[in-house]
């Protein structure tokens, strides 16, 4: 029996209380450190990535035959309304989308419920006190009335989605402690806020952006079709779906439409009776449909010593390693706290590609935080951002880090630290990360199909090698080939014009991304260029 399979069925004896995990209904906490573990050392950066908060289903599903979403009473803020909270101002506003999960429904398709908002409020609190100010439960990182324009020391980032920036938005409202200050009209400026293009985002598994995570999913699929117990229980699990529910997305036990199904349905039963599971899906049938689920996407996360999440975290995974290395170098003016605010799609990869998932799917409102310590009173190598000098090493001499997920320490996860304590080496979280997160342009290069995926795929043509005889011996294209090249060489030019345009038409997006120069731009270009 995979691995997989093994610690999903372990974990998941009784439905109900995984299914209340996966609310994030427990009031976030972030575990203290002894004293003794933190002598001679300074906090010098934390890093979390989170999942937003409890959300609507993501799109409109048929989970079953009869179901429907309108008698399910998601509550949501108005998808239009700006983002301010508490005096503060960000510089993002959602305009909302037509889509909604029904026909009477008051929430767009994956859009952040009410509950979801606190949760993330609630985070942003206990992140505050266990690292803000000389009160701080595990280390003053950041200054108590923290400055929130120019030089914040916050590094704030996420994805596109709505619900990644109002969760982003709702932790740090409660990071700052926002509703306890005054803010003058006049200083109420926008807090910088970057955000990645959909297309072209890598802060979650994008096969738009990098193609070869199909390849590697598929060889991931293909894998956990030749095991014959994981499989079998699939098989078994789909069949009886299909008898009691009588079809619908949920029997296909894969990723969040079938997740949803199960879910964000039963999540919302606690609040509304309304929206219980159907009396046929309980006991151990949805014991099974949610080990099922999470069996496949684990194996998805963990096959092939994790190559699918990766490659899928690369780039991802090179920012959180910058913010490290800034950290344990001292570096001058760089930012203290980062955060991601983003999906499960994203917690999820990031830590089995670190080797530190539990096998779980991540719940609502999850986050990972990772600590950075270092000698107290050590100076700074150099200017955040400034070149190394020639032969002088990182300043990693003593440095120290520490993992929590949902708050609980899981340092012993990190591959060389099961016995080093509270605290482990820097070298180890390094050691993790190096192998994978590459720099942009060397992970897009990373993300090209392979040579039998171009081939499968019938879009990536190579010129034919001239036989012994046939001419100059350069290589040729056929006009059919040449053709599909064009159009498909066409189709991206359509795609980054399609990208310029609806960055000239969202202005609030425009004038936000803070990023330096154009590298956003860039990017885009880079992505044409790749395909020509």
């Amino acid at each position: 029996m995979c691995a997989a399979l093994v610690g999903a069925l372990a974990a998941l004896v009784v439905a109900s209380a995984e299914l209340e995990d996966y609310c994030g209904r427990t009031e976030p906490s972030i575990e203290a450190l002894a004293p003794a573990a933190l002598a001679g050392l300074e906090l010098a950066a934390v890093g979390v990535v989170t999942r937003h908060g409890a959300r609507a289903p993501a799109k409109r599903s048929s989970c079953w035959p009869g179901f429907d979403p309108d008698a399910i009473g998601w509550t949501c803020a108005r998808p239009a309304e700006k983002h301010e909270l508490d005096g503060l101002r960000f510089a993002l506003s959602y305009a909302g989308t037509p889509s909604t999960i029904g026909e009477r429904s008051g929430c767009a398709a994956g859009q952040l419920l009410d509950e979801g908002r606190s949760q993330h409020r609630a985070l942003g609190r206990a992140l505050r006190a266990a690292y803000v100010g000389e009160s701080a439960a595990v280390g003053a990182l950041l200054p108590d009335e923290l400055p929130l324009f120019g030089e914040t020391g916050l590094a704030l980032r996420s994805s596109s989605l709505e619900r990644a920036i109002v969760s982003g938005e709702e932790l740090v409202a409660g990071l700052v402690n926002a509703s306890a200050r005054a803010f003058r009209r006049d200083a109420r400026r926008a807090i910088p806020w970057t955000v990645g293009e959909p297309d072209f985002e890598f802060i979650y598994p994008n096969a738009k952006r990098c193609p070869r995570l199909s390849e590697l999913e598929a060889a991931a699929a293909t894998s956990f079709a030749r095991d014959p117990e994981a499989s079998a229980f699939d098989a078994r699990t789909r069949a009886a779906l299909e008898f009691a529910m009588g079809g619908g997305e949920l029997a296909t036990l894969r990723g969040n439409g079938a997740l949803d199904c199960l879910a964000a349905t039963s999540c919302q039963s606690a609040v509304d009776t309304g929206a219980a599971l159907p009396a046929n899906l309980s006991g151990a049938l949805a014991t099974d449909a949610w080990a099922a689920i999470q069996a496949y996407e684990a194996h998805l996360l963990s096959h092939d010593r994790a190559a699918w999440s990766r490659l899928a975290m690369g780039a991802l995974g090179h920012q959180v390693l910058q913010h490290a290395r800034s950290a344990v170098e001292g570096q001058l003016g760089r930012p203290k706290f980062a955060l991601w605010s983003a999906h499960d799609t994203t917690v999820m990869p990031l830590m089995a590609a670190l080797g530190v998932h539990d096998g779980r799917w991540a719940p609502y409102a999850a986050h990972f935080v990772f600590e950075v310590w270092r000698q107290s009173g050590a100076p700074p190598a150099r200017a955040h951002g400034a070149t190394p000098a020639p032969g002088v090493a990182p300043a990693t001499k003593g440095a120290r880090v520490r993992l929590l997920y949902m708050g609980r320490a899981i340092t012993a996860r990190l591959p060389g630290c099961a016995d080093a304590g509270a605290l482990c080496a820097y070298e180890q979280l390094e050691a993790a990360l190096a192998p994978w997160s590459l720099p942009l342009d060397e992970w897009l290069a990373k993300c090209e199909p392979t040579q039998h995926e171009r081939a499968a795929r019938g879009v990536w043509l190579r010129a034919a090698a001239p036989r012994d005889g046939e001419g100059p011996a350069r290589a040729r294209l056929s006009a059919a080939a040449m053709l599909a090249r064009a159009a498909a060489v066409a189709a991206v030019a359509a795609a980054v014009a399609v990208a310029y345009a609806r960055r000239a038409r969202s202005v609030p997006y425009a004038a936000a991304r803070a990023r330096p120069g154009r590298e956003g731009d860039r990017e885009l270009e880079q992505r044409l260029l790749l395909a020509i």
